[in-house]
């Protein structure tokens, strides 16, 4: 129920009254007389400055417009001689005829000829004429609770009588009482006035001076007044019983918008506070992925229990999903501590918040939310050079300018540029327009010394526009942390380094178990670059041993064709196996967790002298898939064999997506402990051996239908061979040709066809009969 106020008896009043603070007479015409219109209420005297009760001279408004002294607004009046002539009443009232609410008399008193000079008084209030009191019985102002009136009279300007009454408060009632008191000059002819004190007693109390002597009369008076606050009423009386309203909330999950609950359908029972949802809706959140819908309806019911079935349901409104694909973490948070606005981050941890990104020495201290661009100097806070990672940062990634907890602001590239400057100086710039930002009070600046670290935190886009991946000299991998076998991910650019034994059984190691995993090693590969090295495992009896660099950045392409380049040194003994696997695995989106596609192939590394670095180079095709668009890449090495530890260090990978190829390239075990690269773009056969399959125009082997025997000699005799006249007597018989009877028809020889045997050409012996034509 209500609860309404009683109606008391309040003791707020009201009180208007003049308050004059000059006193009331001047003399011969000489100075001037200030009156005040003041009202006391609740407790409080003020001076009046608006409404219609002001300060009047018969019906005249008291002002400098009506030709009253400077400073007069009706309010507060000031009379000189011109005003007063001989005196003046001031009347405080509410409009030009209103009723008077107090007045007071003002006097200009000239000096007249010996025996004729009036009689004139005036009272000094020595502590004000009222007091106040704060509500609820609280205290008085002014705390002094005595005034004193001082009351002279004057003939010829001289003093002729002086007396005065003390007005004392009461503070428990407010009731005020005037008793005799010395004047402040000292009495004077106190024989000759007469004082008359009416309302002793009350809250106002009136004093008379009435001046009586030698036929001389002149009567002054003044009202003194108390005003106590108010005091808060009484409790009220128990009212009716109140309307009792509840908001209710439904929900549903739904793949399309779902149609609004009927009416009436429903309930809220104010008894036991439970909610009857309509039907195919719930009071709480369900579970499910659908789109989740809300719709609003209020029950009501007089007094505090009850159940109200009557309801009106809102049109369902869509209240939560799933969303899309969120932007990927940060990659690289650098620190700087040096602000410039002049120059041109000209050093380590030099930095500049650019206004304007054409002018390199606009740097602003506050306002960044009026930056265009950023200048960063190649080197950090820590003297790191970022060049290299600054160089890939591209249009639409995003850079946070973090100063604190409670002041940051987030920018988008949308220009890249060259350096600015060189050697030490040498700077990078981008481009920039604000996105968001907490910046309370963005007037603060950051000094322009040393000494004050703010963090710019870098964000890559959402997807590669281009399809590279690499990382020359592992620059991007510099501030990987050591991580042990069980950890998965990091922030940086190679996502994360995981680690798994197969062993079911081992021997005593020569080495730790605490060396398997991976090292980062700053400046010890070719030219001074930085590497890593993976250690496969400790010795093992059986099983294997794997450690896998996986790449974070994945690449968009819907044609799953690579070229891969490795600049690799294998470290293991020489009579060690390790194996390199490529593995490449195919996602929906940049951030999924689960592939759509997987594929792998193995190499064999090849044995080196623990020195040399190989430079490896392969094309590689993977399954394609309509809903594999970016894909993950995972660098293997598989240790084997019972040997030490297996440990490869890795200087440089790149990857690029590539057209379709025609063939492949492939590792061959040669035997012996060697294997060797076998470049060339031709589709691997098969079969393991080929010696029985050729390659046809079309790009399939078939097997191989000609041929005989391989020729392991010439004329019985192996290497380099020179024919010889007797090689061919002892290999070859002699060459004899017949012609058949039907060879020689009717007719003549062509001449050509007849033998020349003159004599010269016939030896002593016989003709083999075979040899001799049947003429």
């Amino acid at each position: 129920g209500g609860i309404l106020p009683a109606t008391g008896a309040p003791r707020i009043t009201e009180v208007f009254y003049i308050k004059p603070t000059e006193g009331t007479a001047i003399q011969n015409g000489v100075g001037t007389l200030t009156v005040e219109a003041h009202r006391i209420y609740a407790g409080v005297d003020e001076l009046l400055s608006t409404g219609s009760i002001q300060l009047y001279e018969g019906s005249t408004l008291i002002t400098v417009a009506n030709g009253y002294a400077a400073g007069s607004d009706g309010y507060t009046g000031v009379l000189d001689a011109g005003d007063i002539s001989g005196f003046a009443i001031v009347e405080l009232k509410d409009g030009p005829s209103g009723g008077i609410l107090d007045s007071i008399t003002l006097v200009d008193i000239d000096d007249g000829a010996d025996g004729d000079d009036a009689i004139y008084g005036s009272i000094e209030p020595e502590n004000g004429l009222a007091w106040t009191q704060a509500v609820n019985g609280g205290a008085w102002t002014p705390a002094q609770q005595t005034s004193d009136l001082d009351c002279t009279f004057y003939q010829a300007g001289v003093a002729v009588a002086r007396i005065a009454r003390r007005v004392t408060l009461t503070s428990a009632d407010g009731a005020l009482a005037a008793t005799t008191t010395a004047h402040k000059d000292g009495d004077l002819n106190t024989g000759r006035v007469t004082v008359t004190v009416t309302g002793g007693g009350s809250m106002a109390i009136n004093v008379e001076f009435a001046y009586s002597f030698g036929g001389e009369l002149a009567t002054v008076a003044e009202t003194l007044k108390s005003v106590q606050g108010g005091d808060d009423g009484g409790t009220g009386g128990t009212g009716d019983d109140g309307l009792s309203v509840f908001t209710a909330n439904v929900f549903k999950r739904s793949a399309t918008p779902p149609s609004t609950p009927a009416v009436d359908d429903g309930s809220y029972n104010f008894t036991t506070n439970v909610l009857t949802p309509p039907s195919g809706w719930s009071g709480t959140l369900p579970a499910g992925t659908d789109p989740l819908y809300v719709s609003t309806g209020s029950f009501s019911i007089v007094g505090p229990t009850g159940i109200d079935t009557t309801v009106i349901w809102t049109s369902p409104d869509l209240f939560v999903q799933d969303g899309g694909v969120g932007q990927p973490g940060n990659i690289r948070h650098l620190i700087y501590d040096d602000l410039d606005t002049t120059q041109l981050a000209a050093g380590q941890s030099r930095y500049a918040m650019l206004t304007d990104r054409a002018v390199h020495t606009s740097g602003s201290q506050n306002n960044f939310h009026l930056t265009d661009g950023i200048l960063l100097n190649k080197a950090d806070f820590d003297g790191a050079n970022q060049s290299l990672f600054y160089s890939t940062v591209e249009v639409e990634d995003r850079i946070a300018f973090w100063i604190s907890a409670t002041r940051f602001l987030v920018f988008e590239v949308d220009e890249t540029f060259t350096t600015v400057g060189t050697g030490a100086a040498e700077a990078y710039k981008f481009g920039v327009f604000l996105v968001d930002a907490l910046d309370p009070d963005p007037t603060v600046n950051i000094p322009t010394s040393a000494g004050t670290p703010v963090q710019f935190q870098f964000n890559v886009t959402p997807t590669l526009d281009g399809n590279l991946l690499d990382d020359p000299d592992f620059d991007f991998s510099s501030s990987l942390p050591v991580m042990n076998f069980s950890d998965e991910d990091d922030p940086n650019f190679w996502d994360n380094i995981t680690h798994w034994v197969g062993i079911k059984s081992h021997t005593s190691p020569s080495t730790s178990p605490g060396t398997y995993g991976w090292t980062f090693n700053s400046g010890t590969g070719p030219n001074n670059s930085n590497t890593i090295s993976l250690i496969t495992a400790i010795p093992i009896t059986s099983g294997n041993a794997h450690a896998w660099l996986v790449a974070r950045r994945r690449l968009r392409t819907n044609m799953p064709s690579f070229d891969i380049k490795l600049r690799i040194l294998n470290d293991s003994p020489s009579t060690n196996d390790v194996d390199l696997q490529i593995q490449i695995r195919g996602y929906s989106s940049p951030t999924d967790s689960t592939p759509v596609v997987t594929w792998a192939t193995g190499f064999k590394v090849l044995y080196t002298d623990g020195v040399t670095y190989t430079d490896l180079e392969f094309h590689i095709e993977a399954d394609s898939d309509p809903d594999a668009q970016y894909w993950e890449f995972r660098l293997g090495f598989f240790h084997v064999v019972v040997h030490d530890i297996g440990e490869v260090t890795i200087d440089s990978i790149f990857v690029y997506a590539t057209p379709r190829t025609f063939g492949s390239n492939t590792f061959q075990d040669e035997g012996g402990g060697n294997a060797k690269y076998h470049p060339g773009l031709v589709p691997l056969s098969d079969v393991t051996v080929d010696s029985g399959k050729v390659l046809q125009a079309d790009g399939t082997w078939v097997a191989n239908t000609g041929g005989g025997a391989p020729v392991d000699s010439v004329f019985g005799r192996t290497g380099a061979v020179t024919a010889q006249s007797s090689d061919y007597s002892s290999f070859y018989s002699a060459v004899g040709h017949v012609h058949a009877a039907g060879d020689i028809t009717s007719g003549v020889f062509v001449v050509g066809r007849i033998p020349n045997l003159n004599a010269s050409k016939i030896t002593a012996g016989t003709f083999v009969d075979a040899r001799i034509p049947n003429l």
